[in-house]
């Protein structure tokens, strides 16, 4: 005979949760821990969505020191941006074509950059993290910080899987570079669960994010994480 035991309290408070008991849920505290003296520890609101965009969009922590505050653009950030993306055209695209999907970096990138202004500050990002990375750096500079986090907050506000995904495999690229697997492979974790609740691949996932996914899904293994890949 299987064992029976306590079933597990789902919803309620946190302290019911804890205890293992039936919570009548009132707000703001339940009236079971106020009758028993105890101090009701709140609720934990659910989830929007059956996968969590917040540990997708959470931004890289970074220094006080490299961290710099949103500003309008100035002429000279414009230029730099120009260089930058120069840059990767001439030199982060056929660095990673070498070695991954070809066509998805020298050609998809580029014409999401020109199409989307979430894809053009992720590959803002990535462009100046791989140009320090070439000089002989692991750290982004403030130039790359900040980019990374406006398409983070441009994340937010869209609901485009595809293009969610696009960039998550540039921060999985840009991790990756700055020697963070851990990071790396909690963006590489949520973009395979993303890609895994889509039943309907439109063509442009199916061509070009899911192949590079696949791809760079192997690359946390080469740190000894426990990866398993639903996709492969």
């Amino acid at each position: 005979m299987a064992r029976i035991g306590t079933q597990r309290v789902k919803t309620g408070c946190t302290t019911c949760k804890i205890r293992r008991i039936k919570c009548d849920e009132a707000r703001p505290s339940c009236a079971r821990c106020i009758s028993t003296g105890r101090k009701c520890d709140g609720y934990i609101s659910p989830p929007t969505t059956t996968y969590s965009w917040a540990q997708l969009l959470r931004s890289c922590p970074v220094n006080n020191a490299t961290s710099i505050r949103a500003s309008q653009p100035t002429r000279a950030s414009i230029v730099y941006a120009e260089r930058t993306m120069d840059f990767y055209r001439k030199v982060t695209a056929p660095a990673f074509a070498g070695s991954l999907n070809s066509y998805f970096w020298t050609n998809v990138v580029i014409q999401m950059s020109d199409q989307e202004p979430v894809a053009s500050h992720a590959v803002l990002a990535l462009s100046s993290v791989y140009e320090t990375f070439s000089n002989g750096s692991w750290e982004a500079s403030s130039f790359a910080v900040w980019h990374y986090n406006e398409a983070i907050k441009l994340l937010r506000t869209t609901t485009d899987r595809a293009l969610i995904l696009f960039v998550c495999v540039l921060f999985i690229c840009i991790e990756l570079i700055r020697r963070n697997p851990k990071d790396a492979t909690t963006h590489c974790r949520h973009g395979i669960n993303i890609l895994n609740e889509i039943h309907n691949e439109s063509d442009f996932l199916r061509n070009h994010i899911t192949p590079v996914m696949r791809q760079l899904s192997i690359a946390p293994y080469r740190y000894g994480i426990n990866l398993l890949v639903s996709l492969l």
